[in-house]
């Protein structure tokens, strides 16, 4: 990622391939947050809490239940998506792919992308209009991926290409934007941006030391800069979900002491962040409720029965964490008619 700061604040370099792709694709995957069994018929107990021994290393709410929530208010791109996705790890067939390095079965990368880029209209979720420079590499990524699966025909796609190059990402095992590709985008098409946050930068720097650097800027390697996410912003679109991500994560990666960061509450009383591997970061479950209203999907009801079964949860010890049922759901009557829908554009 620090490579990928330098291209928008420098619009000069940009890390090996594979960086700023790889965290692109980390944060679109939390906007399709909900796993397994969408759709799927309900079984005699649905679990209301799973031990997370992957993220959290702590009883949260379960996926199953997580999904049943959402299906009460969901119609649209996100159900299919869902589903799709569900289906792929009950089986995995047509329309799914084995992802190389966590050798999970998921729905097919190229659909998925082209879900998440093709505007409402034409049934997809917009991103690729609404996400600035994330956006067009969800683009452009889709093109170079249609219909290229392996090293010798993604370099034939890029020799036939005269604009956003493509390249092989050796670790994802995918045809994508080269990194020349992306520093091609940013100079022709986020120009303006790259100015403005040139000249945040050059204010930042101009700040003599450490206790005055504050606000849109950060200490780092004894300078005062702009901040990583600012930066990231500065091309991101203002109605990007993606905001929302990269807000949550730096509001928990300013806390250095693990005490500290493990005390941080939301208003509704759930962990807002968790330390991992020597760091604070977001909760996982922390930000999927704030992406329930991002994606139109936090229904009063679904949020506080979100909300209430994390609390629950959390408060379970590990050997009853898979005990608890969840109840029957749905909305109440008097509101079941006032399903949520997406925000409109800022």
């Amino acid at each position: 990622m620090a490579g990928l700061m330098d291209a928008i604040r420098h619009g000069e370099t940009l890390p090996a391939r594979g960086g700023p792709h790889r965290m692109i694709r980390r944060a679109f995957a939390l906007l399709a947050f909900a796993r397994a069994t969408f759709g799927q018929p309900r079984e005699s107990c649905v679990p209301l809490c799973s031990y997370d021994d992957l993220r959290t290393a702590s009883c949260t709410v379960s996926r199953e239940h997580v999904l049943d929530l959402v299906s009460l208010v969901d119609r649209g791109v996100w159900a299919e998506i869902l589903r799709a996705d569900g289906a792929c790890q009950a089986s995995c067939g047509s329309g799914c792919e084995t992802d190389q390095l966590t050798g999970l079965c998921n729905v097919d990368r190229g659909w998925l992308t082209r879900r998440l880029a093709l505007p409402v209209d034409e049934g997809g979720a917009g991103f690729g209009d609404r996400c600035g420079l994330f956006g067009r590499l969800l683009i452009e990524g889709m093109h170079c991926g249609n219909e290229t699966t392996d090293q010798e025909r993604c370099a034939e796609r890029a020799a036939a290409t005269s604009g956003v190059s493509c390249a092989w990402d050796d670790a994802r095992k995918v045809c994508d934007v080269s990194k020349e590709g992306v520093l091609f985008l940013l100079r022709r098409d986020f120009r303006d941006e790259l100015v403005r946050a040139g000249l945040r930068r050059q204010r930042c720097e101009a700040v003599p030391s450490e206790g005055l650097c504050s606000g849109d800027c950060a200490w780092a390697g004894g300078l005062c800069t702009i901040r990583d996410r600012d930066a990231l912003l500065a091309v991101s679109g203002e109605d990007c979900p993606l905001e929302t991500i990269l807000r949550s994560h730096e509001g928990c990666a300013v806390e250095a002491n693990a005490s500290v960061c493990l005390e941080r509450r939301r208003t509704d009383g759930n962990a807002e962040c968790i330390w991992r591997q020597g760091r604070c970061e977001a909760h996982p479950m922390s930000l999927e409720l704030d992406l329930l209203g991002i994606l139109g999907l936090a229904h009063p009801y679904v949020a506080e029965s979100f909300a209430q079964a994390q609390n629950t949860c959390t408060a379970l010890v590990p050997s009853l964490c898979n005990v608890l049922c969840a109840d029957e759901i749905e909305l109440p009557q008097a509101s079941a008619s006032a399903r949520a829908v997406p925000p409109p554009p800022r």
